[in-house]
């Protein structure tokens, strides 16, 4: 079946890779690998509630909710070079292994890794320290930034408003109350009123 791509065209695809790989052409990228990266997009969305409607089957069909600023269509980019980088169509070098030789002594080692343990806790302070991200971490942190957008866009805050209530009868605050006040918050509680 063929897969057309909620954010993105396969061109803008091939014109990323086409500096390491000149020969990609459209026609080698699959609608399996397309329709996998809008997947976790539309999973991730799905996790905050935020309900997509696409089926993929018709070229052009508008997506809703629509891509303000770009940020899923950045997002589906990394996810499917991602995706061609574990088939061998590209390669994320950042992480890449260096050699160093002094003399006879040759060493290999992955470049730019963080050289310490980080242990189980916030891994959103991670970033900071890492000297590059991988497409995965740039496609999250741009799906991230898009649901926060859509968010402060429909509440108007990205906080929670707090509600405040009041129970005044004599099982909830208001204990202490006038007991002529009390029992007319139980009759209502009660529907006796």
């Amino acid at each position: 079946m063929v897969w057309y791509p909620a954010y993105l065209d396969k061109q803008d695809i091939v014109d990323w890779v086409s500096k390491q790989s000149s020969r990609l052409t459209t026609g080698d990228i699959l609608s399996v690998d397309l329709r996998m990266a809008d997947l976790r997009i539309f999973a991730a969305l799905d996790d905050e509630d935020i309900q997509v409607n696409y089926t993929g089957t018709v070229s052009g069909c508008a997506i809703i909710p629509a891509d303000r600023n770009s940020y899923l269509w950045g997002a589906s980019l990394c996810f499917n070079l991602e995706q061609m980088g574990y088939q061998g169509e590209n390669m994320y070098t950042p992480g890449g292994l260096a050699s160093t030789k002094v003399g006879g002594v040759q060493h290999e080692f992955m470049r730019m890794q963080p050289m310490f343990f980080l242990g189980q806790g916030d891994l959103a302070n991670m970033d900071k320290v890492m000297p590059f991200q991988s497409y995965k971490q740039l496609g999250q942190w741009l799906i991230q930034r898009w649901i926060n957008r859509y968010i402060l866009d429909r509440d108007g805050t990205r906080v929670a408003v707090p509600v405040v209530g009041f129970d005044n009868t004599s099982r909830g605050y208001g204990w202490n109350a006038d007991l002529s006040f009390i029992s007319g918050a139980d009759a209502n509680s009660s529907g006796l009123m």
